[in-house]
């Protein structure tokens, strides 16, 4: 850091001083200005401007402390075998090599898109047969063997038929 005067000059003589300022966890700040990261988040450095027989000047800067690239992805549930006709809600998380998480973009695609596919994070279940199913967000990329089966013949029961719940009630 420099202390400049109004017309942008480097004010010479003027003592720096830097101190971070709130949670330790993100990192800190040395004598020289140097952050030091522990994770992800944000660390506010005080910078202190002292000119001597004059009144300090000091500024606080935010330092947003990113993530590293993403390393992998973990998708969850993991699937394997659906019903034709079946939907299921995917979660997908990139995570750096530390397993701190990233809000990277993950963008899907199937080796058989006639038998499923993922749409918006939705893993739909659409004819009988096999596709492998790839998440990929950076360099990142993960990939799910699913197997569709025909839903013909197949019912769903639900034990009891009738019941009665209230806002708020558990029903097992």
């Amino acid at each position: 850091a420099e202390a400049m005067d109004a017309q942008g000059n480097v004010v010479p003589g003027v003592l720096m001083r830097f101190q971070s300022q709130g949670g330790r966890m993100q990192g800190g700040v040395d004598s020289l200005g140097w952050v030091r990261t522990g994770s992800p988040g944000t660390i506010t450095v005080a910078i202190s401007a002292i000119l001597p027989n004059a009144r300090p000047v000091t500024e606080r800067v935010e330092v947003r402390i990113a993530p590293g690239p993403t390393a992998r992805l973990v998708v969850s549930p993991s699937v394997k075998t659906l019903l034709a006709g079946q939907r299921v809600r995917l979660d997908a998380v990139p995570v750096t090599a530390r397993g701190d998480a990233r809000e990277d973009v993950v963008s899907w695609s199937s080796t058989a898109a006639a038998v499923a596919t993922v749409t918006d994070g939705v893993l739909i279940a659409t004819a009988p047969g096999s596709a492998t199913l790839t998440a990929r967000a950076g360099t990142a990329s993960t990939n799910m063997q699913v197997q569709v089966l025909a839903a013909r013949g197949v019912t769903v029961s639900m034990t009891p038929s009738k019941t009665r719940a209230r806002q708020g009630d558990v029903v097992r």
